[in-house]
């Protein structure tokens, strides 16, 4: 018997692993066999099997001792399930088309684009870090817990409106429009302040082009909501209540959560060195809307599930008796209504256009503009209502 191979070791089992290193152990072994020790009694002693033997000995006979003996890796050389290297090819191209849309966009811009099954999320996400690619998600923060509002079940159901703040690259504070269902991006229209004329034109275009929505939602800020006001009524509020839409509002931006994450988009992908903004935005709009899939949608485009609005923008007609109404008194210019000799102040918001007044009691009467309550008609004038904005988390 071989020195390498002691009487006391004879018969036990000595694996690949027992010792100093499966490398030193495949050399003792070819180093024995060399010496002319049987393969059975060295297969016993290095407790491994014939084949793994031959399989030994057939790369000794190869290759260099260092190869042949060399530890090599279990992973197999080919995975069915990896990407060739086309598909690899056109996740790059996307992503340097769309550098800031991350996976799941890419996911249903693959098969758009491609017409055919796409890679999963996972898949797309491996190719994009192996690449640099891609970043870190950001820390996920809690959405708060919503008030009562009403859900969207189709299209122009609910619309959320908002200024976006100062965009100081432009100069402008853009005005935005999203449908909350199809979360199509209706509008997105530079100005330069929030002022009502301008406000009101931009929607009086949109009402033509699109149709009406039964709700729109807003914030408490110009030129949605005024702070004295009863209801908070603004020039603007009042004309969509006159031509027959809801006015919903809400207290904290979470509570208007798509117009704000919209919001993100924009600040996230304007080009700030566009020389004409109102081109720049519409395009971005039209990308927003035709090509980049939305995760809300189940990654298809706000365009294929948008329809445009049967609703038409008329104005009513005020008719105190349609809403059980007593009397009606127009509203003055300093925004005051004549009542038994005397001058009520009403709201600013309300020049221009009637209230009715609904008998309560022998000194009480109620103050309506359509289905609003504005508040109170008493022996000390006009008490105006403020219902209050829901809680902020």
């Amino acid at each position: 018997m071989s020195k390498h191979i002691p009487e006391s070791q004879m018969g036990v089992p000595m694996p690949w692993r027992v010792g100093s290193t499966v490398s030193e152990a495949r050399r003792s072994f070819l180093a024995d066999y060399a010496s002319g020790v049987p393969l059975d009694a060295l297969l016993s002693a290095y407790d491994i099997k014939k084949s793994a033997a031959y399989e030994l000995l057939k790369r000794a006979r190869e290759m260099s001792m260092d190869d042949a003996t060399a530890v090599k890796s279990r992973a197999p050389h080919r995975r069915p399930s990896a990407l060739n290297d086309d598909v690899v090819e056109r996740i790059i191209e996307l992503k340097r088309k769309f550098p800031k849309w991350g996976p799941k966009k890419l996911v249903g811009l693959y098969a758009e684009r491609f017409h055919e099954r796409p890679p999963s999320t996972g898949s797309i996400n491996h190719v994009l870090r192996a690449r640099g690619l891609t970043r870190i998600n950001r820390r996920h923060i809690p959405r708060p817990v919503e008030p009562l509002l009403t859900r969207p079940t189709q299209p122009n159901d609910v619309w959320a409106t908002d200024h976006k703040g100062k965009m100081k690259a432009f100069g402008v504070e853009p005005l935005t429009v999203i449908d909350l269902h199809s979360r199509y991006w209706l509008e997105c229209r530079p100005f330069t302040d929030k002022s009502y004329k301008d406000t009101r034109a931009a929607f009086e275009k949109l009402f033509d082009d699109v149709g009406a929505p039964l709700v729109i939602r807003v914030d408490g800020g110009q030129p949605w909501r005024a702070v004295t006001a009863p209801h908070r009524l603004t020039q603007l509020s009042a004309w969509w209540i006159a031509v027959g839409i809801r006015v919903e509002a809400v207290s904290c931006p979470q509570h208007n959560g798509c117009i704000e994450r919209l919001h993100g988009t924009m600040e996230r992908d304007m080009n700030e060195s566009a020389s004409d903004v109102r081109l720049h935005f519409e395009e971005h709009r039209r990308l927003y809307n035709e090509v980049r899939p939305h995760e809300a949608l189940h990654m298809v485009t706000p365009s294929s599930m948008y329809r445009k609005s049967p609703r038409r923008a008329i104005e009513r007609v005020f008719d105190p008796s349609v809403i059980g109404c007593d009397e009606s008194r127009p509203v003055q210019a300093n925004g005051r209504i004549s009542w038994k000799g005397e001058e009520l102040m009403i709201s600013q918001a309300l020049v221009g256009r009637r209230v009715g007044l609904r008998r309560r009691s022998l000194r009480l009467w109620s103050v309506h503009y359509f289905e609003l309550e504005l508040g109170s008609i008493t022996g000390a004038g006009f008490v105006p209502g403020y219902p209050g904005f829901p809680a902020c988390p």
